[in-house]
């Protein structure tokens, strides 16, 4: 699909921006609230690996442009994990996937760029259905910043744009990737918050204080 080259230009420069600033605002209510609830560990590790990974792939591109910008959003993200890490979120069972591709990441580098690039599509995957996965289901979602998401569903989007402007055919996997998985996160924690102020509340002081002490039913 051909796009006005001015738009894929502007298009292209916010996906940079949003690609480095995406996982500030996760980091800022993390290290602020000392609450990583709904972070996704196998999240966490897999975005290391991929990180990692994309510095090379830039590298061996020679994309000098998007290695810097990769360069600063890899030091966000390590001290992401590093803050939910003295948050107290721990390995869980499902780090074993992120672990077990590593090998498969480092077989694609030395085989070639289609093989790096695939590898890095699947690697997107593995890192993004975790974090939906805990956002429906964790007991707590207090951890998750709504603006980081909000971040990665424009980033998607533009990666989408791009896609459909002639990018490669990663560039459009990722935005349509990254998009689908944005919304069901925001979805969850939008109808999780609303489930919770929903929720009866209980009497629990004596008779005397009944009329204005009450806290949630749990």
């Amino acid at each position: 699909m051909l796009l006005d080259p001015l738009l894929l230009t502007a298009a292209g420069a916010a996906t940079v921006v949003t690609s480095t600033v995406l996982h500030a605002p996760q980091l800022a209510r993390v290290h602020r609230q000392r609450d990583a609830a709904g972070l996704a560990p196998a999240s966490l590790l897999s975005g290391l690996v991929q990180y990692a990974a994309w510095n090379v792939y830039a590298w061996q591109g020679q994309a000098w442009s998007v290695l810097v910008s990769n360069l600063v959003a890899t030091v966000l993200f390590v001290a992401l994990a590093a803050a939910a890490w003295c948050a107290g979120l721990r390995p869980d069972r499902a780090c074993w996937l992120p672990t077990a591709w590593t090998p498969v990441v480092v077989a694609g580098a030395l085989h070639g760029p289609g093989a790096f690039a695939l590898a890095l599509t699947v690697g997107s995957a593995l890192t993004l259905a975790p974090s939906v996965l805990t956002a429906w289901t964790a007991p707590r979602t207090t951890g998750l910043s709504v603006s980081s998401w909000v971040l990665c569903l424009v980033n998607g989007a533009l990666f989408w744009l791009l896609g459909l402007g002639g990018a490669p055919v990663g560039v459009l996997a990722y935005g349509v990737l990254a998009t689908v998985a944005s919304g069901l996160v925001l979805l969850a924690v939008a109808l999780r918050s609303s489930a919770r102020l929903e929720l009866p509340v209980a009497v629990t002081a004596s008779p005397e204080t009944a009329a204005t002490d009450f806290t949630p039913a749990a």
